[in-house]
């Protein structure tokens, strides 16, 4: 299937496992360039190994703690810089949590929120500022 992505740069949070590698996959497959960002560099550096093999040079990982605002913005700066561009982001990051959604007390709640919602938050925040220079994002998004 062609969906245009041959040569974009998207960055993949949890790109080194689940949901965020199998679309780390199929975007090499359609000859994007994917960066894998993973808090724990060993894993990312075994996903990029398996992932490169049918794609040397297209595929890099940079370890970076999603939770951690000042090392989202050094991710995004160094894929920015190394590739001119970021097109696409997505955000498949996450932390499991066994527990059950309606019986969480207030404290449960905001804790899930901090560990679901902010790392994307986060994420969008810095990449998405890159993307405007191409276009790729409407307008209408807030710009606060």
């Amino acid at each position: 299937m062609e969906l245009g992505l041959k040569d974009r740069v998207a960055i993949i949070t949890g790109g080194s496992r689940g949901i965020g590698k199998a679309c780390a996959k199929e975007m090499l497959a359609e000859g994007a360039i994917v960066v894998l960002v993973s808090k724990n560099p060993d894993i990312n550096a075994a996903a990029i190994r398996e992932l490169g093999k049918g794609h040397p040079d297209r595929v890099i990982g940079v370890p970076t703690d999603v939770n951690d605002d000042a090392a989202v913005a050094s991710m995004t700066a160094q894929v920015a810089e190394r590739y001119g561009r970021i097109d696409i982001l997505v955000n498949s990051a996450a932390t499991v949590i066994p527990q059950d959604f309606f019986k969480m007390g207030d404290e449960q709640l905001t804790s899930l929120l901090d560990q679901k919602f902010n790392p994307a938050a986060r994420c969008i925040r810095h990449v998405v500022p890159h993307m405007r220079k191409q276009k790729w994002v409407a307008s209408s998004i807030s710009r606060g």
